[in-house]
């Protein structure tokens, strides 16, 4: 350590670094200068500042920047460093570091009103470090330079960090924004373009909001078609649904807002003196608390699809309940659609296992090419013609057939209903009365004794060649 190591010229020095410290154009370059000031006033061999920045490594800065230097005295300034940041306190605490290995140590902390900066250390070669008042002033007055454009870099990395959190917020925003319009747009799509009365009540079942479907085609009154501010009730008196207030325990509406759940109910009114049906959908909408206090109510007339829904019905049960084997096909695969029982047990195959095959297991190899194009006959535009074929069974057992096809429509596609009618018995019963009745005549006629069969009205019926020989 030199004798008055900061001399006369020091306070020039001193004021000439002042403008290139504070307005350098890089950190770097900051630190750099306001170190070697440092260094070169206090008589130091070595000063460097550490710099913290949240949970990344200490970046350091040296002067001067000898790679030997810094290897001797980096581990332990970067200790002593460490401690007085962790130690904290106020800004520019000094701690002087124990005298060891020939070199004396000082640290300076570097804080802000919101906690520790870093800090600054000085090394010198010698048994103790200066603590005289001139050299003391000259540390404080350069290292608070140095703390100058290292709080700088820090507010200014706080600011851009901050703006990146800032762009990336709002670009999120901007795009839940855009996700909450496009749902915006869906919602308003599917309740002001339809028939469905849509509406929006609280716990007081005061309405408060309607679409415009409801305004249309059910209006308050002449006068006015919002029901917003209309109780529940008077949209129940206008469906020809009204009830006391005192049945409405079991109103839906009551049962989302209390269960905080869906709710459904199917209501049977009289619309213009004709039994309809109306199907009500009751949904909770949640506050901020997380409960319900609010309900959106969708109304649909399903009066119409009632009929439907019986004719179906009768359909069904038609279908399912016939006597003869009825098969719907794909015209173009030849794939079984659905089977009615009547055709699971004349073929054979379950429920599950008869929509896996066409309609050719159902028929010999040999005779599927005739049977193939009697089928796309029978299912022409003419009218339904019949034919008889061979049909195998699940078993491979072989059973005559009488078959009908009909074209038709069904779900916006065209099928082919085809009706199987087991005839073997019958034919086999006809085939035994035919060989029955040829052995009968051949008896008959080889008899030697005379037969004659009478009827009733005493007309001859049967004569065998015996009866004519004995009665000429």
């Amino acid at each position: 350590m030199t004798a008055n190591p900061i001399g006369s010229g020091g306070l020039d020095r001193l004021l000439r670094a002042i403008p290139r410290i504070l307005h350098s154009g890089s950190l770097e370059a900051s630190l750099a200068e306001g170190l070697e000031l440092l260094r070169a006033g206090a008589g130091a061999e070595a000063a460097v500042v550490f710099l913290a920045d949240g949970d990344a490594p200490l970046s350091e800065h040296w002067a001067p920047d000898d790679a030997s230097l810094k290897a001797a005295l980096r581990p332990r300034l970067k200790v002593e460093a460490l401690a007085a940041i962790r130690q904290g306190g106020r800004h520019l605490t000094i701690s002087n570091g124990e005298a060891r290995d020939g070199y004396a140590t000082r640290t300076m902390l570097l804080a802000t009103d919101v906690g520790p900066l870093g800090a600054a250390a000085l090394a010198w070669s010698s048994a103790s470090a200066p603590d005289d008042p001139e050299t003391m002033a000259w540390i404080l007055a350069a290292t608070e330079l140095v703390a100058c454009p290292a709080m700088n870099w820090s507010e200014i990395s706080k600011l851009r960090n901050q703006a990146e959190r800032d762009k990336r917020w709002f670009k999120t925003l901007d795009e839940h924004l855009r996700v909450l319009d496009r749902e915006r747009q869906k919602f308003a799509a599917v309740v002001n373009q339809t028939d469905t009365f849509v509406f929006v009540t609280g716990e007081d079942r005061i309405i408060r909001w309607n679409n415009r479907a409801m305004a249309v085609l059910l209006p308050f009154d002449e006068k006015a078609s919002n029901w917003t501010g209309r109780p529940w009730s008077e949209v129940c008196e206008r469906l020809g649904h009204g009830r006391p207030e005192s049945d409405l325990r079991d109103c839906p509406i009551q049962r989302a807002l209390e269960r905080n759940e869906v709710t459904h109910a199917e209501l049977r009114i009289s619309l213009r003196g004709e039994p309809g049906v109306l199907y009500l959908t009751a949904l909770p909408i949640k506050g901020l608390d997380g409960m319900p206090h609010e309900a959106m109510v969708l109304i649909q007339d399903l009066t119409g699809l009632e009929t439907l829904r019986q004719s179906e019905v009768r359909y069904s049960v038609l279908f399912e309940h016939h006597p003869e084997a009825i098969l719907m096909v794909d015209p173009e695969t030849k794939g079984i659609l659905l089977a009615n029982p009547s055709a699971q047990r004349m073929l054979g195959y379950p429920a599950h296992a008869i929509t896996r095959v066409t309609l050719q297991a159902f028929h010999p190899a040999e005779e599927w090419d005739r049977v193939r194009a009697l089928y796309e006959t029978a299912a022409g535009p003419a009218e339904a013609g019949r034919f008889q074929c061979c049909v195998l069974t699940s078993e491979g057992e072989e059973r005559l057939a009488q078959v009908s096809s009909t074209r038709v429509a069904l779900e916006g596609r065209n099928v082919d209903l085809i009706e199987l009618v087991d005839v073997t018995m019958s034919l086999q019963a006809e085939r035994a009365l035919s060989e029955s009745q040829a052995r009968q005549g051949a008896m008959v006629e080889a008899a030697l004794d005379a037969i004659v069969s009478i009827d009733h009205a005493g007309r001859v019926l049967e004569f065998n060649p015996a009866a004519e020989r004995i009665f000429g």
